[in-house]
């Protein structure tokens, strides 16, 4: 029985009018399938359908692939079969996630690791629909699976390419401090050796059993100068081979090694004999 008004006459619609709106549609979902096949090869997108009755999804060759299986293998898997390619980390997750999406009718956007057979573990980014019947009970879900692990790996490089910056921005900000600290160091530091070398030469006016141990006192004065500008000397030569000049490392290791322990001890040692030996030197190491 034809049933309806045919628009243009007003009468019943002709069987001929009935099947040139039958191609018609047939024509314009054939279009529609073309249009959503193109943009699914230039995604690269896998597509799949869920069958929330009977719990089994059947997967189109690409999202095969994207499993670690073969395009021609049996398409079907059952939920649980799915679930077993979940990175175990984000099972939980995914599958809360996707259980929400079906209780509530909304739109499902994750994004999960799986594990391949061959072990290789791989990002997808799941998107799909749930879709309901007449009584508004969920029945279907149908999405696509893109792989994004090439997309997870460059934001993994420029999380460490941002970190890198971060810990060299820091170490020029310290390198830039330190040779400010050095620089405003040493004028002082120059300074007090002048005053030692200058101090130095009047203990001429005083006799030799008094101005020897003032004047050892002085040398141990002037050599704890030149230590602190080694150390001075050495930061900045640092500073420098951060900056990218490798000869001054070794001209920072000799530098330290002007300071070493045992420089300091013998030191200590002299400053000790000179404390004993003059009442006018105990002044002084006060």
């Amino acid at each position: 029985v034809i049933q309806g008004t045919d628009p243009t006459t007003g009468g019943p619609m002709s069987q001929d009018f009935v099947d040139a709106e039958q191609q018609a549609a047939e024509a314009e979902a054939r279009e529609h399938g073309e249009v959503l096949a193109l943009a699914r090869r230039a995604s690269r997108a896998g597509t799949w359908d869920l069958d929330i009755r009977t719990a089994t999804s059947r997967f189109c060759p690409r999202s095969l692939e994207i499993l670690g299986h073969p395009p021609d293998r049996d398409s079907v898997l059952t939920a649980a079969e799915w679930a077993k390619h979940i990175y175990p980390g984000d099972a939980e997750r995914v599958l809360g996630e996707g259980r929400a999406a079906r209780e509530n009718g909304s739109d499902l956007i994750t994004e999960y690791r799986i594990v391949k057979p061959d072990g290789e573990i791989r990002w997808v980014r799941g998107m799909g629909r749930t879709l309901l019947d007449a009584d508004g009970q969920a029945v279907r879900c149908v999405g696509f699976n893109f792989d994004i692990t090439e997309e997870k790996r460059a934001e993994d490089r420029m999380r460490r390419m941002q970190a890198e910056l971060v810990r060299a921005s820091r170490a020029n900000a310290m390198g830039t401090m330190a040779e400010a600290l050095a620089h405003e160091l040493n004028q002082p530091l120059t300074a007090l050796s002048n005053y030692l070398a200058g101090a130095r030469k009047l203990l001429g006016a005083l006799p030799e059993d008094q101005a020897k141990p003032v004047r050892e006192a002085f040398e141990l004065a002037l050599g704890a100068a030149h230590r602190s500008g080694d150390i001075m000397r050495g930061l900045r030569m640092l500073t420098r081979r951060r900056n990218g000049d490798s000869s001054a490392s070794r001209d920072a290791s000799m530098a330290a090694t002007q300071t070493t322990p045992g420089a300091m001890r013998r030191s200590s040692s002299r400053a000790g004999l000179i404390a004993s030996g003059n009442s006018v030197v105990m002044i002084a190491k006060k």
